[in-house]
């Protein structure tokens, strides 16, 4: 079933510090998205819920620049709002095959 309130978000992160990649990882995974790179996630969430993740992820950055404030290389995120005709358009290029239905809630996977 198909929840109208949910859309389609890719996020992306680059972090050097293992401990802040880790935060940002269970972060994304409990907002509904998942990896589908090293550093790429992507899913079905609510903007309330994308709103919550997009808060920590400044919190973050704000946090990196006081504690890194010469770092040469800091903390960055993007999240993306992919709407239907941005979906129509995504391609992937990878052996591995990806659902995007899954992905984006379109199709309910159901476990016994």
């Amino acid at each position: 079933m198909n929840t109208p309130n949910l859309k389609t978000y890719m996020v992306a992160y680059d972090t050097s510090d293992d401990k802040t990649r880790r935060h940002v990882i269970k972060a994304l995974r409990k907002a509904g998205l998942y990896r589908i790179q090293k550093s790429i996630f992507l899913g079905a969430s609510t903007p309330e819920r994308m709103r919550e993740v997009a808060g920590f992820l400044d919190y973050l950055v704000q946090s990196a620049l006081r504690e890194r404030p010469d770092d040469p290389s800091p903390d960055r995120y993007f999240i993306l709002l992919l709407d239907e005709n941005a979906l129509k358009q995504f391609r992937w290029f990878s052996p591995d095959p990806l659902d995007l239905d899954f992905y984006t809630a379109r199709k309910t996977v159901v476990f016994f």
